[in-house]
């Protein structure tokens, strides 16, 4: 029968390096950034300028502005965009397909007018 080996003695062994918690390793989490709060409140509803859209514009391009058939939606649009679309118009430029049809609107209306209606339609949702 062969004889056992003997047993190592102990050793004075180095402690173990602590093992590492999870939140030790875990990365910080930024809190959460609240919602913007509005800074500017709602342009107010031009009555001049919807009154002038439900005369000029509103008999093509619907109540809302939403377009109908070929007639463009104007919703959406910024008031600037439109101004500068209706100037053009004015002038007799070419803005798109249906710029013949928009000159003698667009000619219709006053400087004050143009600016009451462009911001009228930009205030639509």
């Amino acid at each position: 029968m062969p004889v056992p080996a003997p047993i190592p003695a102990a050793t004075t062994a180095s402690p173990a390096a602590p093992v590492p918690t999870p939140t030790a390793i875990a990365k910080p989490v930024p809190a959460p950034t609240p919602a913007p709060t509005p800074s500017a409140k709602p342009a107010p509803v031009s009555h001049a300028g919807q009154a002038k859209f439900k005369t000029a514009c509103a008999g093509c391009h619907g109540q809302q502005a939403q377009g109908q058939g070929t007639f463009p939606k104007l919703v959406g649009q910024s008031a600037a965009d439109l101004k500068a679309k209706l100037e053009k118009y004015r002038k007799g430029e070419k803005v798109g397909p249906m710029s013949a049809v928009m000159t003698a609107p667009a000619k219709a209306l006053s400087d004050s007018e143009l600016d009451e209606v462009a911001g009228y339609i930009a205030g639509l949702k």
